[in-house]
């Protein structure tokens, strides 16, 4: 069995309950387990699931999509862009079954690193597939 990982900041709930694909937020997909995430500070090991858009392991569960697509900067988007109203890449208004959530980003704002959640499209999705 594979050791937990260690998961540093906020998490969705319906993540850490097996609700939602830990790495891409996805929730009407079938999902496969992906293995045990820890919170920082606390014990309990919590089971996490994929819909297999990542393998399906923790390792790296908590930035399992830093390096896979390359983002515009945060500072050159819209603030709809930037708050996941709109689609990073082309600008569509995003309603809540069309988006497509790519993970948990580190940003630096202001001196201080911060999670940006970026959201697209499924036509941009698909084009960086």
């Amino acid at each position: 069995m594979t050791a937990p990982v260690l998961v540093e900041g906020r998490v969705s709930i319906a993540r850490l309950h097996g609700k939602a694909c830990w790495h891409c937020g996805a929730v009407t997909r079938r999902f496969v387990p992906a293995g045990f995430v820890v919170l920082q500070g606390q014990t309990r090991q919590w089971p996490i699931v994929s819909c297999g858009c990542a393998p399906a392991t923790a390792q790296g569960a908590d930035r399992a999509h830093s390096a896979e697509f390359t983002l515009p900067n945060p500072a050159s988007l819209s603030d709809a862009q930037q708050r996941g109203a709109h689609c990073v890449w082309c600008g569509t208004l995003l309603v809540t079954g069309a988006a497509h959530d790519l993970g948990p980003r580190p940003v630096d704002a202001h001196g201080v690193s911060v999670d940006w959640f970026p959201r697209c499209c499924r036509t941009c999705w698909k084009g960086h597939q």
